[in-house]
């Protein structure tokens, strides 16, 4: 689960379950987990240097280091021209705010089993979001969810690491 925020290479994932330490936080990671019966709850970017770029109230740079212990890093089968462009995609969204209505399309989603159809494209993005946007707009589809959650991210074949599911034994 650990990994180390300096081994991370530009346009990789980290996919974080749980962690928050507020009490709102923490709700919201519980609601989370039980939508989408997932133990992610979180997603970030990583843009080299140990920084990761974040949707959380605004898209932000981050140290990927407070994600070091409950988080998990993978690389995305993708060109390195294709993992720079991501990174490119994301600094380009720097200081958009998180998208509210998005998280409530993920609720909508995974608790009523409704998609409903927008006349308007979406204007921002959740966590997980904006990193299958970046993604996508670099020619690589990470997932084919309408408005991804974190759980989304961490089936996807195009991401090579570790889950926390793998390796579980069960009688």
């Amino acid at each position: 689960m650990a990994f180390d925020p300096g081994a991370l290479a530009p346009g990789d994932v980290v996919l974080v379950a749980g962690g928050a330490t507020t009490l709102p936080g923490k709700l919201l990671d519980a609601l989370i987990r039980w939508s989408t019966g997932s133990p992610f709850t979180h997603a970030a970017l990583a843009i080299g240097g140990g920084e990761i770029i974040e949707g959380v109230g605004t898209v932000q740079v981050n140290a990927a280091s407070k994600y070091a212990r409950i988080g998990y890093a993978f690389s995305v089968k993708a060109t390195d021209a294709q993992r720079e462009s991501a990174v490119a995609q994301a600094r380009r969204r720097l200081g958009r705010p998180y998208g509210a209505r998005e998280l409530l399309l993920d609720a909508a989603r995974f608790d009523l089993h409704w998609i409903p159809r927008w006349a308007r494209p979406l204007r921002y993005t959740t966590c997980s979001g904006l990193v299958a946007a970046c993604y996508a707009a670099a020619g690589v589809a990470l997932t084919y969810a309408p408005w991804p959650a974190p759980g989304d991210l961490g089936n996807s074949p195009a991401l090579v690491g570790p889950r926390p599911w793998e390796g579980v034994r069960t009688a």
